[in-house]
């Protein structure tokens, strides 16, 4: 099947977009990557396993940023990807926005097939204003039944979806958790052997636990908590050090910080080929994803599939899934409540906790919770497709 992979980024960091599209490829599957353009960025790309990346460029970019021009900046945008993917039997949409371009895309051709592949709540994504929530939840409601398969990245997800609009529009859904490949490297360690990566690096006592932030540095994320509870921690003890590792908003914060304060450690973002056995360095993952919305409740952050295929346990905030997983495999612990007192009493806890067990926990999920795992769910969400399209 020809598919057409909708993305509305540059496709420089989507790594689900990047694993679904190999899978894909590998598969038999002929796809594309439609994606925007981007500074110093190629419009055309060829990769090695045989699947193409096509950035579009937008004219209408260069106008001022306002509800009026960003309609005609979407306009613009829909009609270049409709051009672009007219030979295309199976449009995936990555988000909302790419399935409003899906839903146009199949007007016009009423044998396309479309993937809607919902990465978060979508009625729900933080920093959006009313307004467009209530445009997302009109779209969704009165078009969803248009998709010829749904993909959902937790089960509270795919559940809210089913009690929003109804089990006859979202008959069926595909969970496909963006869980990373396996680390060959990682997955040869012993039990209770750890790399020595971020102690070598930023010269840690090896009595010290390490804790571990990677991923965005953006708002809504917990960061300031943490480090509230670092400052709580380090007035009266020594053998807690918290690294944060990747890139965002409040990068330059965390880099002044980690000037100032012993034991708050920066490292920028490394890529995806890198990120487990750099991961696998520290003692405790972090993800403490703030629930102040219902995305960021229901969500299954991808740090989280990082830190257990690393090897390591996890302190989470109480997220619905997250909290559930650790406590499926044993994997890890989740804080009482989001504050940065709570944070701190947790991680004192992980530091007088034997972490055997919780090692062992986060190996068994690791086992299970995997991108190969995945995408068997991912593969036949699309045979079902394709034996419509016959």
């Amino acid at each position: 099947m020809k598919i057409a992979n909708v993305v509305l980024n540059p496709f420089t960091r989507d790594n689900r977009v990047l694993k679904m599209t190999r899978t894909l490829q590998e598969a038999g599957h002929d796809v594309t990557v439609v994606a925007l353009s981007g500074p110093g960025l190629p419009e055309r790309e060829m990769r090695p396993e045989g699947w193409r990346v096509q950035r579009i460029p937008i004219r209408s970019d260069r106008l001022p940023r306002s509800p009026i021009f960003g309609a005609i900046k979407f306009l613009e945008l829909i009609v270049r990807i409709i051009r672009m993917t007219r030979s295309a039997e199976i449009m995936h949409c990555n988000d909302v926005e790419a399935f409003v371009i899906g839903l146009f895309a199949k007007a016009m051709n009423r044998e396309l097939r479309l993937v809607y592949d919902c990465h978060e709540y979508e009625a729900e994504r933080i920093g959006k204003p009313e307004w467009q929530k209530a445009i997302i939840r009109w779209i969704e409601r009165r078009f969803i039944h248009h998709a010829d398969a749904l993909l959902m990245v937790s089960p509270s997800i795919a559940e809210a979806y089913r009690e929003d609009y109804g089990t006859r529009r979202v008959s069926k859904t595909w969970l496909v958790r963006n869980a990373p490949d396996p680390d060959p490297m990682v997955q040869a360690l012993s039990s209770g052997e750890r790399p020595s990566y971020f102690r070598d690096h930023f010269d840690i006592p090896e009595e010290a636990m390490i804790f571990l932030y990677q991923g965005s540095f953006s708002r809504d994320r917990g960061i300031e908590h943490l480090v509230e509870a670092m400052s709580i921690l380090t007035s009266t003890r020594d053998d807690i050090h918290m690294v944060f590792m990747g890139f965002g908003r409040l990068e330059s914060w965390l880099m002044e910080l980690a000037e100032e304060r012993k034991h708050i450690h920066f490292h920028p973002a490394v890529d995806y080929e890198s990120v487990l056995a750099i991961s696998a360095s520290a003692d405790v993952g972090i993800v403490s994803t703030q629930p102040t919305c219902k995305n960021h409740l229901f969500c299954l952050p991808n740090k989280l599939f990082e830190y257990i295929q690393a090897g390591i346990p996890v302190l989470s905030n109480a997220l619905v899934d997250a909290k559930s997983l650790l406590l499926q495999y044993g994997a890890g612990l989740a804080v009482d409540t989001d504050t940065p007192d709570s944070w701190a009493q947790a991680m004192i806890h992980m530091r007088e906790t034997p972490l055997d067990d919780l090692r062992a926990g986060a190996r068994r999920a690791g086992a299970e919770i995997n991108w190969p795992s995945e995408a068997r769910q991912l593969l036949a969400a699309y045979h079902e497709v394709a034996s419509s399209v016959r």
